[in-house]
């Protein structure tokens, strides 16, 4: 398509993008620590980019869960989304070896009841493994619950990933690119993709040119997850990558949204 403005380029994008009803699975708040895109400390702060984004719905995590204190951070995260119809928490958890956490599972209970949907795990910059005798108590009780665990790569590595998808086979894992291109990854992500179904792929850093075309064409749509890592990224770059693909609107529709939507519906709550 050839548009003879910039304005009739924008005005397109801006219907493509209202069309295919985003939720954006990995939103932050709070003080950034590294360069970011905008300044996204409060919650009215997040709410106006995600409606100039054309985004309507999305789960926040507060940084301070992340750099400060996990217990501290995750009650910022979920006072953050509280009152608020379109945002849903994801918590930061840890192996509960030191008691932080009181009870492990009456803990992701409370957090669920406060709309919490994802639970978040850093294993090296929380120093930690991801084996059984180390974080086996915090991932069963979230296959139990079936809310689904989201990864940086760069905190594990592929064969800690294919273990977890093995181990825990009713548990959704979402791996995002976050601190390393996973784009130099490819020949060990679409492998893991074709043999774990519970297996999904954050799709904020495959900005390589005709990506998603080829990996919907070799697995489907149903394992790949919008997300805008926003504030630290501008949500219109993976935005745009999805609304231009060669793949099928349908398929576009279940990427933008659809499948986080239904990875949240089955959280047993």
């Amino acid at each position: 398509m050839i548009y003879s403005t910039v304005e009739e380029l924008k005005a397109d994008f801006e219907g493509r993008r209202a069309h295919l009803n985003f939720f954006d699975a990995n939103a932050w708040v709070g003080f950034q620590v590294e360069p970011a895109y905008n300044r996204i400390c409060k919650t009215d702060e997040l709410l106006k980019e995600l409606s100039l984004s054309n985004i309507n719905e999305a789960i926040v995590t507060h940084t301070g869960a992340l750099y400060y204190n996990l217990v501290e951070g995750n009650e910022l995260t979920l006072e953050a989304i509280s009152g608020q119809e379109q945002l849903y928490g994801a918590v930061v958890l840890s192996p509960n070896t030191t008691g932080e956490l009181g009870q492990t599972k009456e803990y992701i209970d409370r957090a669920i009841k406060r709309k919490a949907r994802i639970a978040r795990l850093f294993p090296k910059l929380h120093t930690f493994c991801l084996q059984p005798w180390c974080a086996g108590s915090v991932l069963e009780a979230l296959q139990e619950r079936r809310i689904p665990l989201m990864l940086w790569h760069s905190e594990t590595d592929w064969n800690e990933v294919h273990s977890l998808c093995q181990s825990y086979p009713n548990l959704p894992i979402i791996i995002e690119g976050t601190g390393r291109k996973i784009l130099y990854d490819n020949r060990m992500f679409y492998r893991l993709l074709s043999l774990h179904k519970n297996l999904h792929l954050e799709i904020h850093c495959l900005t390589n040119c005709r990506i998603l075309e080829e990996m919907v064409g070799m697995l489907g749509a149903e394992q790949f997850i919008f997300g805008s890592y926003l504030p630290y990224k501008e949500p219109a770059v993976t935005m745009m990558l999805l609304a231009y693909s060669g793949i099928s609107d349908d398929a576009k529709r279940l990427i933008a949204g659809g499948n986080i939507r239904r990875l949240l519906e089955e959280v047993r709550i």
